[in-house]
């Protein structure tokens, strides 16, 4: 959402908090203390920080977990619609 390259850029920070926020609220009973659920990797990894690389790092302290990066890759709109 942060990414003025992604096809899920929101240019307002209003609109971008606002979605974080309902998400939170949405996985509110999640168990996010144990680092092996989806709801703790998708809480730290893809919305404590801006950044990918920047909720990896997050993830990474807070779980004393070693997490390899491989994501340099990046999709065009054409490349995401030939996966849909």
């Amino acid at each position: 959402m942060n990414d003025k390259k992604s096809v899920h850029y929101l240019s307002s920070k209003k609109e971008r908090d606002s979605v974080k926020d309902r998400y939170r609220a949405r996985h509110a009973k999640d168990d996010i203390d144990n680092p092996e659920t989806a709801g703790s990797l998708s809480m730290e990894i893809l919305w404590s920080s801006p950044t990918l690389r920047g909720g990896m790092r997050n993830y990474a302290k807070k779980f004393s977990y070693k997490v390899v990066d491989k994501t340099d890759e990046t999709y065009s709109k054409e490349a995401i619609s030939n996966l849909i």
